[in-house]
């Protein structure tokens, strides 16, 4: 046994000590509690009241995930309205613009219809791009 190391692993979950004197030594340790822990976990499972208590867990999970996607959904909603109001608002404005100019055009223009139309299809297409 080297002098170095003071315990050897006695049992499955028992602590190794390494000395300091060892280059680049650290202390392990895998406690039997962990392991323990894992076991009764294990027969939990194996017993109703363990398997209710697991299932009750899940199911609040799943309301929990529920309540996020519901969450989620209602901002899109909301964010889809205001882009449709943002697009509506656009769109009036376009009109007046169009009025506005319609109106400067039937008194440069006079009665030509052609001159018009030309300057709609301007103002259209500025507004879009």
């Amino acid at each position: 046994m080297p002098q170095n190391i003071r315990n050897y692993i006695v049992s499955a979950g028992a602590q190794i000590n390494i000395t300091s004197t060892m280059p680049g030594a650290r202390s392990f340790r895998v406690s039997k509690k962990k392991m323990e822990a894992k076991k009764a976990k294990k027969i939990a499972f194996e017993t109703p009241g363990g398997l209710r208590a697991e299932a009750a867990r899940l199911i609040e999970a799943a309301d929990r995930e529920e309540e996020e996607v519901r969450r989620k959904r209602a901002k899109a909603k909301r964010l889809s309205k205001e882009a449709e109001e943002m697009e509506k608002k656009t769109e009036k404005e376009i009109e007046g613009d169009e009025e506005m100019v319609m109106e400067d055009a039937e008194q440069k223009a006079g009665e030509e219809g052609e001159v018009v139309e030309e300057k709609i299809l301007e103002v259209r297409f500025e507004k879009k791009v």
